[in-house]
């Protein structure tokens, strides 16, 4: 039900529709009778600043709550006809200017797992409210000013978002984590697919040295990608069960126009493994053994017309990739493109996939310029509907608090995890960028160091954060892209049924896949009565119990323990 802006309710639409939760909209500002709420499991309330509510509503919203309905409701302006559902004073003086200003979201609940101790800045607009007495915040601000919270009213439960933060992409996880948090059961497919990219590699690597490499070893860049991090990389991959998906640039050049030469990726250099035959080319054929070989590009220039002066020059640009691509006998070509920058416009796009058809999945950025190729959504490319959007969500070796947030809100919204990082990220310091906003490496780390917390290398790091992801999401299966790709459109297409008898539980599904089944209160499922499926997790959060559970056959039964 909305009564706000376009942006709260598209994004909201677009996360259930994702998660594949069957929603039915209604706008509040129709003046139409409401339709009658008993038949939902939970009500998502988009309250703006010029709806009013009339006390009937206010009272039928109220009451379906109190009845066990859960309720979310999104504040992206006050609206003092819901103080009481909201759960703060009437008397409150809320500050409301609309203006976004960066602010400090601390998330003291788990309302997905590893959510709860993480702090990130992001800029938003807040309503300042007092809360009631049993509002519990599930996300405040440093100074204790309430974002999110949650309360009861009779047997049901209401989550309050005091922000437009939600209508963020990246919110779209919590978006779908609220609903799960307020309503009595959900059940939902996963994608259950994890994505590591590595872009720019293999390349043409400088046989320079350069910091903190060279303190480290005494290597050039080129000999630490053949001696240290390759091999180290594919050892973390081994561990953890992961085939990477390695996006190849075949030259650092500026060519724009042909001819298109490939001077870079042809150099030989000695010492490297490789002997006489080019560095580049000796790694693609090694890492293709066991991971996926994509593109990245040409060059690594972004595919704009304003940048190569027309689509001509981008598409034989791109023909003589392919070309060197068959001659080196890379493999069959690609079907995974990640775009130079993570940006390209339309007539770029058109020219990788009039040279490259093979090209079946798009990898660019969750967020930014519509028109360069930002601002996706998994799913059909809006310029060619024929390729799967697959966009990246974090990035790097560091899992810092932001990274956190982003792969956890993904993990939420999809069950999918899609990351990426370079091996060049080692040298991205303040020493070589100083005026830099965003470095890949900001705190000048080591490869490897002692390992210990003061000196814990790059190498370490992305292994804790791995070790991380499998605490918190063990049964996340890694896949390379090109086949994340098939699971992704499966996701998306599935028909899924829930069917509930009592306490007895049916999922139809025209897919076999992976399901998450969320239970608020004390109930369980009931071991005794799961058939067609096989759980791989459990686990509690905040007042809920999260199965993650495999789907073995096209239906699932399970039946529920009473409290």
């Amino acid at each position: 039900m909305h009564g706000c802006g376009a942006g709260s309710h598209t994004n909201v639409s677009k996360a259930l529709h994702l998660a594949r939760l069957k929603q039915q909209a209604f706008d509040l500002a129709s003046g139409a009778s409401w339709p009658r709420l008993d038949q939902f499991s939970c009500v998502v309330l988009l309250a703006g600043p010029h709806h009013q509510f009339s006390g009937q509503q206010q009272q039928c919203l109220s009451d379906y709550v109190a009845a066990g309905g859960g309720l979310v409701i999104i504040l992206t302006a006050w609206s003092g006809s819901l103080a009481s559902l909201v759960g703060a004073k009437e008397s409150s003086e809320p500050s409301i200017d609309g203006t976004r200003q960066p602010m400090d979201m601390c998330f003291s609940a788990e309302l997905l797992p590893g959510l709860e101790g993480i702090t990130i800045t992001e800029e938003m607009s807040v309503s300042e409210l007092e809360l009631l007495p049993g509002s519990e915040a599930v996300v405040q601000s440093f100074v204790g000013l309430p974002i999110a919270w949650r309360h009861r009213i009779g047997r049901g439960r209401v989550l309050v978002w005091n922000s437009d933060f939600i209508e963020r992409k990246i919110a779209q996880g919590l978006i779908v984590a609220s609903v799960m948090n307020v309503q009595p059961v959900t059940i939902r497919p996963i994608v259950n697919a994890g994505i590591v990219q590595i872009d720019d590699f293999p390349c043409a690597a400088a046989p320079m040295k350069f910091p903190p490499v060279a303190e480290e070893y005494g290597l050039t860049l080129l000999e630490f990608y053949d001696r240290v991090w390759l091999p180290d990389m594919l050892e973390l991959a081994e561990r953890h069960g992961i085939p990477y998906t390695f996006l190849t640039v075949f030259n650092y050049n500026a060519l724009v126009e042909p001819p298109f030469d490939f001077d870079e990726w042809t150099t030989t250099h000695e010492g490297a493994r490789s002997g006489a035959e080019p560095f580049a080319v000796f790694a693609a054929h090694l890492v293709r053994e066991q991971h996926e070989l994509g593109l990245h590009g040409y060059n690594h220039i972004s595919l704009y017309l304003d940048i190569w002066g027309n689509k001509i020059n981008m598409v034989l640009a791109m023909q003589a990739a392919k070309e060197r691509w068959q001659q080196d006998g890379l493999g069959p070509l690609p079907r995974t493109y990640a775009p130079p920058n993570n940006d390209y416009d339309a007539a770029g796009l058109e020219a990788v996939t009039k040279a490259f058809p093979s090209v079946q999945a798009v990898c660019g950025y969750l967020e930014g310029d519509f028109e360069k190729g930002r601002e996706r959504d998994i799913g059909p490319e809006p310029w060619n509907p024929d390729l799967l959007c697959i966009p990246r969500v974090t990035s790097g070796y560091i899992l810092t608090p932001r990274a956190k947030f982003r792969m956890i809100a993904q993990l939420g919204l999809l069950g999918a995890w899609t990351h990426f990082l370079h091996p060049d990220d080692i040298i991205d310091i303040p020493e070589r960028r100083p005026t830099a906003q965003r470095l890949r490496n900001f705190d000048n780390s080591p490869w490897r160091g002692d390992g210990s917390s003061r000196q814990r290398g790059l190498y370490y790091q992305f292994a804790d954060w791995l070790d991380e992801v499998g605490r918190n999401y063990p049964w996340l299966r890694y896949t390379r892209t090109e086949d994340a790709g098939a699971i992704l459109r499966s996701h998306l297409a599935n028909s899924v049924g829930v069917y509930f008898v009592s306490d007895e539980v049916t999922i139809d599904t025209q897919t076999m896949t992976f399901f998450q089944v969320c239970i608020n209160g004390d109930r369980k499922i009931d071991p005794k009565t799961l058939s067609g499926a096989a759980v791989i997790d459990e686990r509690q959060l905040a007042g809920q119990t999260l199965y993650t559970i495999e789907g073995q056959q096209k239906q699932i039964r399970f039946g529920l323990l009473p409290k």
